[in-house]
């Protein structure tokens, strides 16, 4: 099979991303590879989303699949549905608030036909854009990544373990097989990227004929807004415990896990924060003093 044989499925996933969604879909549109389907879910959004979904797969020049639903707040299992209506031996994913590099897929698929061992392409960096479109040159993320040479995927999960981030799933290709055989995400688990990393990771491990490949470069713009998903700490860190409980419970909670809380608490309601301690595995972490009085102080206030 040839890379122009073969079917990409670009699997979309958004929550009231209206004014958003048409140059993410025209950036898939503009891709220079054409072999390409469309599987965007729309998770009960308020907003227009579903019509301007609607009528840009009337429009599409590739085969365009809408799925409108009711609200899940479940991106794992939004995620798992698309995947599940994808025809295409390669996938990619995005979400509809960002877009995609006009080479971001025929950059990847040539050498993953040519290397059937390849499970995935992905890129360690990214462009932050805002709402305009414009590129945020402030936006520059470190990436730990770009400082290791040949990465393996025992260094891919030793970086999901210390900072929760390795590499960027938006723009990346996977090869469809494979992420189905891993069973996909976790549709019990908040996090949903660093959950496919973590699987895809011990899947190498433990069928090393397997391999992937790191680009050090963009491929995909995101969108920096009020409503990024990241912004919600509580949430962020509590998909981050439950990544250390599943993927890594043989070893200690890494010391930046003692910052996040302290920070999550600072920012949070009494009941906010009471909820944090009460799923927390103390077991595995040792509270310092000064959480523990900041916790007492939001009893008092509240």
């Amino acid at each position: 099979m040839s890379g122009n044989e073969a079917l990409v499925s670009v699997c979309c996933l958004g929550y009231n991303h209206g004014k958003f969604i048409e140059k993410n879909v025209r950036s898939i549109w503009n891709q220079s590879y054409k072999n390409i389907e469309i599987i965007a879910v729309n998770d009960g959004s308020t907003d227009n989303s579903a019509e301007i979904l609607d009528k840009l797969a009337e429009q599409s020049p590739f085969p365009m699949t809408v799925i409108n639903q009711s609200n899940t707040g479940n991106i794992g299992k939004n995620l798992n549905r698309a995947i599940a209506k994808a025809k295409g031996a390669y996938l990619s994913i995005i979400a509809m608030d960002d877009e995609l590099y006009p080479d971001a897929l025929e950059s990847k698929l040539e050498r993953m036909v040519a290397n059937p061992n390849i499970i995935f392409i992905a890129n360690s960096q990214i462009t932050g854009i805002d709402n305009n479109n414009n590129v945020l040159n402030d936006y520059v993320p470190v990436m730990p990544l770009d400082e290791i040479e040949n990465p393996t995927a025992q260094d891919i999960l030793d970086l999901e373990y210390r900072n929760s981030h390795s590499f960027y799933v938006q723009g990346s290709l996977f090869r469809t097989d494979i992420v189905r055989k891993v069973g996909c995400f976790d549709e019990d688990m908040i996090g949903d990227d660093i959950v496919l990393r973590c699987k895809l990771c011990n899947f190498i491990l433990q069928n090393p004929q397997f391999c992937f490949v790191i680009d050090h470069k963009p491929a995909c713009y995101y969108r920096i807004h009020e409503n990024n998903i990241h912004k919600n700490s509580i949430r962020q860190l509590n998909s981050v415990v439950q990544v250390l409980n599943r993927f890594f419970s043989d070893k200690p909670y890494p010391k930046i896990i003692d910052k996040w809380y302290y920070s999550a608490l600072r920012h949070s309601d009494f009941k906010s924060a009471k909820k944090l301690w009460n799923e927390r595995n103390v077991s595995r972490y040792k509270w310092r003093f000064k959480t523990l009085r900041l916790l007492f102080k939001k009893y008092i206030e509240g």
